[in-house]
């Protein structure tokens, strides 16, 4: 079963089945349980990884607000090689196991080995990671093209609750302005009649109210 995974990954596809082989006597398994981290990004990396079964991923800024998904592997599908190549070079993102997964591991010294005897590999992880980064190039563009249209939009609602406070205000101040108008039609002072006590009191239900009064003598 491993033999004919390894057969049908473009990556080995060439390569001799005595040499396939080799490869799978030196291999190493790893396996991952749903949302495990292989390795994250920053990390110095030191193997090479196949998929065998499951799928993984590949995240920036993992575990955090602005977390990014770069890509998904799967079964077939090999990743790791680009920390390899450059001496202590350092992954480019973090690997996290989406559901169970089964990955086969070559080291980063059996890796370059590998290379070095089959020239045609580089190649093939030429053509590979320059598919890789037309995709991620596609994601990202189609991502900030989407978050660019929800930062509009969260611009126009700002504008709008801009808009209804600047009218808010306006209302307020109208209202205001009525109210000070109102009041200043109510007598300032209740007038002193022997015998009588006058006493008033408004007290409009919202800034402005309709009702007035007033006290007025009458002829008899």
């Amino acid at each position: 079963m491993t033999l004919n995974l390894l057969a049908k990954i473009p990556l080995f596809a060439d390569l001799p089945a005595n040499e396939l082989d080799r490869i799978l006597s030196v291999l190493n398994v790893k396996k991952l349980i749903d949302r495990e981290i292989l390795f994250r990004e920053g990390d110095t990396g030191e193997h090479f990884y196949l998929v065998m079964a499951g799928e993984l991923e590949v995240l920036m800024a993992a575990g955090q607000m602005e977390e990014l998904q770069l890509n998904i592997m799967r079964a077939g599908e090999h990743f790791g090689e680009m920390s390899l190549i450059l001496p202590g070079g350092h992954r480019t993102a973090t690997v996290r196991a989406r559901g169970d997964a089964t990955l086969l591991s070559l080291s980063r010294v059996q890796f370059l080995d590998l290379t070095q005897k089959y020239p045609e590999l580089s190649t093939s992880m030429v053509r590979v990671l320059s598919q890789r980064l037309d995709n991620t190039n596609t994601q990202t563009f189609h991502d900030l093209t989407e978050k660019n249209k929800q930062l509009q939009t969260a611009y126009d609602e700002l504008k709008a609750a801009q808009a209804q406070l600047v009218e808010k205000e306006r209302l307020e101040r109208e209202l205001q302005v009525a109210a000070d108008i109102q009041l200043s039609i109510l007598p300032d002072e209740l007038p002193k009649v022997d015998g009588f006590n006058f006493g008033a009191r408004i007290l409009p239900a919202r800034q402005v109210g309709g009702d007035l009064y007033d006290v007025f003598l009458l002829k008899d």
